[in-house]
Parts: structure tokens; C-alpha cells; sequence
């Protein structure tokens, strides 16, 4: 239900502090009282946005992970967490928007517009030069486990053509990735969560077209 989240909000992590999150290690983590004696426990980590919920043993409370399960009990809890979540992301989290700066960018300096040639992937966006008309990027949501991220969600990631050199480089499997289903000698993969630093962004992006149109 909350899978994505970093994909779409930008932790502000001094409300997070003041919320009342304890940063433990490199997480943050908030825990907050349910009914009877269940407990929600609250997990940001680099790259999820984790709900727990937790018995008296501190034992996982099954049922609220079986997507199945509509008890009015468990539905009552979800309410009550939904609520926790909506007014932590109100508190906490800034919208941000990636995919749609970088399509901004690429039509304000190369007149680029995405396309999405693949019915069964509409999240796709394959970026074509202007001039040979060849790809320069490939913008996709994918599972985080193909990344060998931790979570079972989704998150935007580009691909992007530079030097072999500098691609072995640049690879630390947390940013920046071997490509995905592409050339992994020419090609890496950038992660689009909310670390994305969009200046260095953008120089790649840069450097993927020239490389492409040999400008």
C-alpha cells in the first residue's frame, strides 16, 4: 500500500527528528501505540518507507500482512494507520517529482518529447534524439529486488549510454547500477529516488545524448 513512497516524497529529515523519529544507525524509526497492545513501528530506511506492526512479544501481528484478511479489527487498524501515515507524510515528507523534471529538461534543451512504445509497460519513457532519432535514455519503474535493492516495491530508475571507463566507476550499487536489460559496458542505470542530486543528473543526461548524436 505504501510501496514507492521515496519514489514520489523527499524526506525533510530535521521534522522527522522533530516528529518524533529516532535515527538509529542510518534509519529512522518512530514507534506509536494501536489498539490493545499492538504497536506500529515506522522504518525509514535508504530506500523504503517500512510499516511494522508488533504484539505484546513483539511478535509480528500476522493478519495486518495478509492482504486477504478483512476483519473489521484489521480494517480498523489499517484506518488508524493510514491516518499516522497521511499526517507524517503532511509533517514530514516534500513531494518531488523527478521523472516529470527530467522530461521538462530534455524538451527545454533538445526539443525531446518521451515516448511509450510498449503497451504492457505504459510506465516507460524511451528519450530519442532529435537528430538520428536514437535512444538516449530509457526512463522505467522496476522492482527494487532486480537492482538487488531491499523491498518488494517499485522504483524509477534511467538508463543512460556514458564511457565504459567512468561507468566502472561510477558503480556502487546503491545510486548507480550496472544497466538494466541493456549493453552493461555502455550503458549504467541511475536510481530516481529523493538522493538524486539533479545537476549531476542532468551532466549525464548531457553526456548519454552527445554521446549518442557524437556532438
Amino acid at each position: 500500500m505504501y510501496e514507492g513512497i521515496l519514489n514520489r516524497y523527499q524526506p525533510n529529515f530535521d521534522r522527522l527528528i522533530e516528529y518524533g523519529f529516532q535515527k538509529e544507525d542510518l534509519n529512522y524509526v518512530l514507534q506509536k501505540p494501536l489498539l490493545d497492545d499492538l504497536v506500529v513501528v515506522f522504518t525509514l530506511t535508504s530506500f523504503e518507507f517500512q510499516i511494522d506492526v508488533y504484539d505484546f512479544d513483539h511478535e509480528k501481528y500476522l493478519p495486518f500482512y495478509v492482504q486477504a484478511e478483512t476483519s473489521s479489527y484489521v480494517g480498523n487498524l489499517r484506518k488508524i494507520i493510514s491516518s499516522f501515515v497521511d499526517d507524517i507524510m503532511k509533517h514530514c515528507f516534500d513531494s518531488i517529482d523527478i521523472c516529470n523534471q527530467i522530461f521538462l529538461y530534455v524538451k527545454e534543451k533538445y526539443g525531446v518529447i518521451p515516448e511509450h512504445p510498449w503497451t504492457e509497460y505504459p510506465s516507460y519513457s524511451t528519450l530519442k534524439t532529435a537528430g538520428k532519432q536514437k535512444w538516449f535514455g530509457l526512463v522505467m519503474d522496476i522492482p527494487c529486488e532486480t537492482l538487488g535493492l531491499k523491498g518488494s516495491g517499485k522504483m524509477f530508475a534511467m538508463n543512460l549510454k556514458n564511457d565504459p571507463s567512468k561507468i566502472q566507476v561510477l558503480i556502487d550499487h546503491q545510486h548507480f547500477f550496472p544497466a538494466y536489460h541493456m549493453n552493461k559496458k555502455h550503458w549504467f542505470t541511475v536510481l530516481l529516488d529523493s538522493r538524486i542530486d539533479m545537476d549531476q543528473l542532468k551532466q549525464f543526461i548531457d553526456e548519454s545524448y552527445q554521446m549518442i548524436e557524437k556532438v
